[in-house]
């Protein structure tokens, strides 16, 4: 099942009561607060985060690094394969 957020608030909600397996998050959104919601999915549930992004500076992959993220995803679109692999192995 697939839910989609627009709000921060929205998405703490969501994980705390849910506690789902993965949480994707666009770079650009988690651009939009300096990433701290990265590290705030990471303080309050243990789940798989996956970034995903058309593109991404080194400069914003060490910053998703930093906030524990486990993999990013560059043109998802293209990478159907080794998306569905992150989706099966958790």
């Amino acid at each position: 099942m697939v839910h989609e957020f627009e709000k921060e608030d929205e998405i703490i909600t969501f994980i705390v009561i849910q506690k789902p397996k993965i949480v994707f998050v666009s770079l650009e959104f988690a651009k939009n607060d300096d990433f701290k919601l990265l590290h705030r999915i990471k303080e309050l549930h243990d789940c798989m985060l996956i970034v995903y992004a058309e593109e991404i500076s080194k400069a914003d992959l060490v910053r998703c690094m930093n906030a524990s993220v486990n993999d990013v995803l560059i043109k998802p679109c293209i990478q159907l394969e080794r998306l569905r692999m992150i989706v099966t192995s958790s």
